[in-house]
């Protein structure tokens, strides 16, 4: 299978398009939040702001206002002399000001305030903000950064006096609700998060070029009411959504046949099979006449070869196996919780341990596992494949998956 284009390839291939339909940077921003907006958010393009979301957030409803600020020079800064990040904060306390008693309670509460821009942070503000939200600062210290640098010589000395009439509880808000984001290349950085979205479809340069064309020449012919719900988003676009498709991939044993399974002599080395030993799983001392344990290095070693044909032909990316990384890892600490729950109760109140029990725990966690289906987006994965998985993960050193529970105690704590 095909890789999709690299964020280069992509724009070098499309780039003459984009400038033939007028495509710019501050939708580009937009369109990176759009594709991936929740069913009941909802983007407004120009109404308050370059663009707002408005989301739901523990059952209160957010707003988060976008300003975009792009620069044509790849090496500039946005330092603490730039207007532009300054008239951002101007844009976001204008309204606050203008706002009645009653308004002003939740403006910066129920708000967020983000510059999106290609010019690397290297502002005063926000390395302030980011000190206050990582619990490095308290509010007294910022303000008096703040009069310090008004009582200098800056240009964005009337700013700095919007934030310092603010009250201690509003200043506080607003600060915590600041943030930069750098885009390296906004039309680039946005078709890279579509197909990390998505995981990879081969054909996504089509796909987010038919996108572009659809929803930019929406927005320069609806006027000022260019508005989604994440819902109504993919409704409009689901002609062109539906490329995205993929389930002919199939993850599966089918045709990887016993008998091209070579097992090394070095076998008793691997950390899946000292964890099968740990828990009695398999004969000690251990013989290749031992149907247990050449059933597991069988499943093992057909998983390899199955594994490294499946990367090399695309239908397993980096971004798809750390998906199935995530989903495996949770089904089997589902199961270990479940098989493991006496021992686990044992541990915490701090008595005596019976091994054998421990074993047994360790193979039920382990058998159940086995029987386990794997289910990931629009991948077919058959049991074959799946176990093999598992094992694989109970083979990397320190282990992912675990059987015993000293096992799980000893490597737990190292991630």
């Amino acid at each position: 299978m095909a890789k999709p284009l690299t964020k280069e390839e992509f724009y070098s291939r499309h780039s003459a398009y984009f400038q033939q339909i007028g495509f710019d940077e501050q939708f580009a921003g937009c369109m990176y939040y759009l594709i991936s907006l929740g069913d009941t958010d909802e983007l407004s393009y120009e109404t308050e702001d370059d663009f707002v979301i408005l989301r739901t957030v523990g059952g209160k409803r957010i707003k988060e206002y976008y300003q975009v600020k792009h620069t044509k020079d790849a090496n500039k800064n946005m330092t603490d002399s730039d207007g532009d990040f300054w008239k951002s904060i101007d844009n976001w306390l204008t309204p606050f000001e203008l706002s009645s008693k009653e308004e002003q309670k939740t403006y910066f509460t129920n708000a967020k305030f983000i510059v999106l821009t290609n010019k690397k942070p290297k502002n005063f503000l926000d390395s302030l903000a980011k000190q206050l939200q990582d619990g490095l600062i308290e509010l007294p210290s910022i303000k008096e950064k703040l009069t310090v640098k008004a009582k200098g010589d800056v240009s964005y000395k009337d700013t700095l006096s919007k934030l310092l009439s603010l009250d201690d509880k509003y200043l506080r808000e607003f600060l915590m609700k600041l943030q930069i984001v750098y885009f390296e290349d906004f039309t680039k950085d946005m078709y890279e998060h579509f197909v990390y979205l998505n995981y990879n479809p081969v054909r996504s340069d089509q796909i987010v070029k038919q996108l572009i064309g659809d929803l930019f020449i929406l927005k320069k012919t609806c006027g000022k009411d260019f508005s989604f719900t994440g819902q109504s988003y993919r409704k409009r676009c689901k002609d062109i959504l539906q490329q995205i498709s993929i389930t002919d991939d199939n993850l599966s044993m089918e045709g990887y046949d016993q008998e091209d399974v070579v097992i090394p002599k070095d076998f008793a080395d691997l950390m899946m099979v000292k964890q099968l030993v740990q828990i009695d799983a398999v004969d000690t001392p251990l013989s290749t006449e031992d149907p247990s344990l050449m059933d597991y290095l069988t499943s093992f070693y057909q998983f390899q070869n199955a594994f490294q044909d499946f990367e090399r032909i695309q239908i397993l990316t980096a971004t798809r196996e750390k998906m199935i990384d995530q989903v495996a890892y949770k089904k089997w600490y589902n199961l270990f919780k479940t098989h493991q729950d006496s021992i686990i109760d044992k541990d915490r109140k701090g008595l005596a341990q019976d091994e054998d029990e421990q074993k047994a725990a360790g193979r039920a966690t382990l058998n159940a596992l086995m029987a386990a289906p794997l289910a990931v987006n629009r991948l077919a994965i058959d049991q074959g494949f799946t176990n093999g998985w598992f094992l694989s993960m109970s083979n990397q050193e320190p282990p992912r998956i675990m059987w015993h529970f000293q096992t799980y105690k000893k490597y737990s704590r190292k991630k």
